[in-house]
């Protein structure tokens, strides 16, 4: 940048800082950035916009030079999502980390509470704005806030299977024996196990050394919350100071009910989530645990389909898989194989004559088609009972592909097709009770100890994800407050399934699309 513009440039920053600190916090905000990465603000667009705070860590503005700012832009907002800190209510506490000695100084990449990563949060093309969410790093501190020795940790896995739980399993307890925690406990059975004695197991390395080659959890997981009283005074009672619950939103839900009793209890522990859901649809991460080992194995579903609906005359190949609320399973299965002629998504409003007179049309020219319906198109498709749940809090759906293949039938039998046949495979239950592929071992160890290091600090209140390719420790409230992420009917992701399978729109007549936010704040 030549000299003179870095000078108007400079002057200009010099009067906007002067605008901030004369009018406080409702004037111009320039925030520090604490990423560690000196950089150059090449342009300024407009006016520093006001900037209103929204959490009490960032209670006035932050004014430096211009090296290293945040220049946010009208519109744009910034907010900083920090878990709690034990320290708040019990006082600092500081102890070496046992890590260093262990690796014999090999580890030197240590965070601290500076260590900050902000994820751009793109809104749609009509708004133009963006939105910045900027949480803690995730990662080993130098300083701990537990004396590992005093430690008792407890681990539970609740919801439903997903590849990578005995990963993630594995990874807490090899983590905490890292750190020289004696004792570590296993409940069995999800959030119910607490209160059975018999449910708590103790868990070593080796113990667990080997149950990453298998599906399922070595704990065995159920859905369904209990009692919070009576769960957390059963952890209060083992003496548990660090707990780590693997689960989903209800999940999630749950660890921030126990987390707020031991708050009002004034007991000491540290809750830790670790996000899971098969159907991707968490929001704030990046891609959850278990996502890519699930696409993989509904691939193969879909090449047995294509196998089958083209290894027979007028033949119709039909495949259902996961994704209750959410279509990712199916939409990354579907442009991973390539050979699907229909996807359908919960996201989308589904007319089913128009899309068994395209099944017609597909037959009839190509003498097959390939279907691929997600679970969840069934609360459309069959209008599911709201009133009937599962001990999860979730609705029952009805099963959308048996359904799916009956009225296939019918309308082949109405239309004189006799010689249709339909070849369904449901491999529901397959693709989430495989071993995590590498890349998934891989994600759901490094979330583990992640985990066990933000404990370890004395965070509470948090999970760790990945967010813009960073691990980071998000708040409770970042996952429980916000609804399931769903693929944006109006996105390119869409667009790319619909140029892989070709499909017409099968809106029914007078309804609107729903363009929903693949996130929303």
């Amino acid at each position: 940048m030549p000299s003179d513009s870095k000078n108007n440039y400079a002057a200009v920053a010099a009067a906007a800082a002067t605008t901030a600190v004369a009018a406080g916090a409702a004037g111009y905000a320039v925030y520090k950035k604490m990423q560690g990465y000196d950089q150059t603000v090449s342009e300024l667009r407009g006016n520093v916009s006001h900037l209103q705070e929204e959490n009490a860590h960032l209670s006035r503005p932050v004014v430096g030079s211009m090296t290293g700012d945040d220049i946010l832009l009208p519109g744009e907002k910034l907010t900083y999502l920090k878990p709690s800190n034990l320290a708040e209510r019990f006082g600092k506490k500081e102890h070496t980390t046992p890590l260093i000695e262990k690796y014999e100084g090999q580890l030197q990449d240590f965070q601290d509470e500076h260590s900050i990563v902000t994820q751009t949060i793109y809104r749609n093309k009509d708004e133009h704005h963006k939105q910045f969410l900027r949480y803690l790093r995730a990662g080993p501190r130098e300083k701990v806030y537990f004396n590992p020795k005093e430690v008792t940790a407890a681990i539970v896995t609740c919801g439903g299977l997903c590849p990578g739980l005995n990963n993630v399993i594995r990874g807490l307890t090899q983590m905490l024996e890292e750190y020289g925690v004696p004792t570590i406990y296993g409940v069995k059975n999800g959030y119910k196990g607490f209160k059975k004695d018999n449910c708590w197991i103790k868990l070593d390395g080796k113990k667990v050394e080997t149950i990453h080659r298998m599906g399922g959890s070595a704990l065995v997981c159920n859905r369904g919350n209990d009692d919070i009283d009576v769960m957390a005074e059963a952890i209060m009672k083992k003496g548990v100071n660090m707990l780590f619950i693997v689960g989903g939103d209800g999940t999630h839900r749950g660890a921030d009910k126990i987390q707020q009793y031991m708050v009002k209890a004034n007991y000491e522990c540290s809750v830790v989530g670790i996000p899971k859901t098969i159907d991707n649809d968490i929001p704030v991460i990046d891609d959850s645990f278990g996502f890519a080992t699930a696409v993989s194995e509904a691939v193969r579903a879909i090449e047995a389909g294509y196998v089958e609906a083209t290894g027979a005359p007028n033949c119709i190949g039909l495949v259902k898989l996961m994704g209750r609320n959410s279509g990712f399973v199916v939409l990354h299965a579907v442009c991973a194989a390539a050979t699907v002629d229909v996807a359908l998504l919960p996201e989308m409003d589904i007319s089913l004559p128009k899309l068994l007179d395209h099944i017609k049309q597909k037959i009839d020219k190509d003498g097959h088609i390939v279907v691929v319906v997600a679970e969840g198109c069934g609360a459309t498709l069959m209008q599911a009972d709201p009133n009937l749940k599962d001990a999860g809090g979730n609705v029952k759906l009805p099963d959308v592909g048996v359904y799916l293949k009956d009225k296939i039938m019918e309308f082949a039998k109405a239309n004189g097709r006799n010689d249709w046949t339909v070849k369904y495979i449901d491999p529901t239950y397959m693709i989430r009770a495989v071993p995590a592929n590498p890349g998934d071992s891989t994600y759901c160890h490094v979330l583990a100890h992640n985990a066990v290091h933000g404990a370890m600090a004395g965070y509470t209140g948090f999970s760790c994800g990945k967010c813009d390719q960073r691990y980071v420790m998000l708040p409770f409230k970042a996952i429980t407050g916000r609804p399931p992420r769903q693929v944006n009917t109006a996105g390119r992701w869409f667009a790319r399934m619909i140029m892989f399978t070709g499909q017409p729109s099968f809106l029914p007549p007078g309804h609107i699309p729903r363009h929903s936010s693949s996130f929303q704040i």
